[in-house]
């Protein structure tokens, strides 16, 4: 039996207005959107890492990670070649940088077959899923066009496990503890 995929997660420190009208975007526009709260995928679905060395790995990064500060006022659509589900992407323009090099730091080691140089790495928060990239382009225009900036700090790498198509977290490492 394979093992329930593992991911890391880290979820934003937003004040409380700024995570209610992130959370009313994602339930208004991502099916998934009561399955986890907003937040930042590092890595994406591991399963041939054994538990113990895969939160071993993601505590030490995390103790010489420092916590990122972020601001977040864009969303832009992504999708990949062919996809007719266009995602809803909340971008960082401060933070940016912070978090894709730590990502890049998680995928060493244990977790090395996660860097794929072929799929580079987004930041993003997926704010939801539409059919269409015409259709995806107008609600991020109207999303943009409130002009809403999201400030915040990352300061918790969170592992999860998807089990029976639910999420169940295992364990958070607070960055630079």
């Amino acid at each position: 039996m394979a093992a329930d995929p593992l991911f890391t997660v880290a979820f934003p420190d937003f004040d409380a207005d700024a995570r209610a009208c992130v959370q009313a975007l994602r339930e208004r526009h991502d099916p998934q959107a009561a399955l986890i709260e907003a937040h930042f995928t590092l890595i994406f679905g591991v399963s041939e890492v054994s538990q113990a060395d895969y939160l071993a790995h993601v505590a030490a990064v995390a103790r010489v990670s420092a916590p990122i500060d972020l601001r977040c006022s864009r969303v832009q659509p992504w999708a990949g070649p062919g996809d007719a589900e266009v995602y809803l992407f909340l971008q960082p323009d401060e933070g940016r940088e912070a978090i894709t090099e730590l990502h890049d730091r998680l995928c060493r080691g244990p977790l090395a077959t996660q860097l794929r140089p072929e799929l580079p790495y987004l930041p993003h928060i997926t704010l939801g899923r539409v059919q269409g990239r015409a259709r995806a382009q107008a609600l991020c225009d109207e999303m943009n066009a409130q002009s809403r900036e999201f400030c915040g700090r990352l300061n918790t790498l969170t592992v999860v496990a998807l089990r029976q198509q639910r999420i169940e977290p295992l364990a958070g490492f607070r960055l630079g503890a």
